[in-house]
């Protein structure tokens, strides 16, 4: 296998031109309503809209949004501070845990740092990213959990690993919570393992990844109408 130094150097020039257009890109109408949301969840504990008072209900608690997208932001924002440039350079740390995800999903590839770089420039050249990645939306970081969840389903079927099944669970939940179409990660996920005959397996990832997701529903517990 050819080592060209191709995929070395060209991952690490398209990685800093992502994250030096984080800085520049024109603001994107969502980021005024998602960065809203996880204001005032980090100032008033709980998520609702002055920019829509007075319309639906907006400015009364919420239940209906992108949950552990507006949690994580909330609690950026307590960390780094409220400001458009550093709401975004939280897509920067799920980039990096989806870097990692590919690295591992590589393991015990003779080839490893060669499909590394591939599988790093395929991701770097997405299109998708320099829209989603680079704004305040939780694309980026349902990519991030989809991504783990595969690494941990191969690797759990490779070591027949059942403490890996229930982490890979642990994330299909994780996917519904951070956008609802991450729900077709759990039924994905499901899916496989009904094609590979581990009925006890599907059982046992359907049980954990719906109680993840079930998380859901916990400001409705606790702040819903009584």
């Amino acid at each position: 296998m050819p080592r060209s130094p191709f995929f070395r150097v060209f991952p690490a020039v398209m990685a800093l031109c992502y994250f030096s257009l984080i800085i520049f890109r024109d603001v994107y109408i969502d980021e005024a309503w998602l960065g809203e949301m996880a204001l005032w969840l980090a100032r008033k504990g709980y998520v609702h809209s002055e920019l829509f008072r007075g319309m639906l209900g907006y400015d009364e608690p919420l239940f209906v949004y992108h949950k552990l997208h507006i949690w994580a932001n909330a609690i950026w924002i307590q960390l780094t501070g409220f400001s458009l440039v550093s709401m975004r350079s939280l897509n920067l740390l799920f980039a990096g845990l989806t870097f990692w995800a590919l690295w591992k999903s590589l393991d015990n590839h003779a080839y490893k740092r060669y499909y590394f770089g591939i599988l790093l420039s395929i991701y770097l050249l997405h299109p998708a990213l320099y829209h989603f990645g680079m704004i305040v939306r939780p694309e980026t970081m349902l990519a991030t959990a989809g991504i783990i969840l595969f690494v941990l389903l191969k690797m759990a079927m490779e070591k027949d690993s059942l403490r890996l099944l229930m982490l890979g669970a642990v994330m299909a939940g994780v996917c519904a919570l951070v956008h609802l179409n991450g729900l077709g990660f759990m039924f994905a996920g499901g899916v496989l393992l009904l094609f590979k005959r581990k009925w006890k397996w599907l059982f046992i990832f359907s049980a954990i990844s719906s109680m993840v997701a079930a998380a859901y529903f916990l400001d409705v517990w606790l702040l819903g109408p009584t």
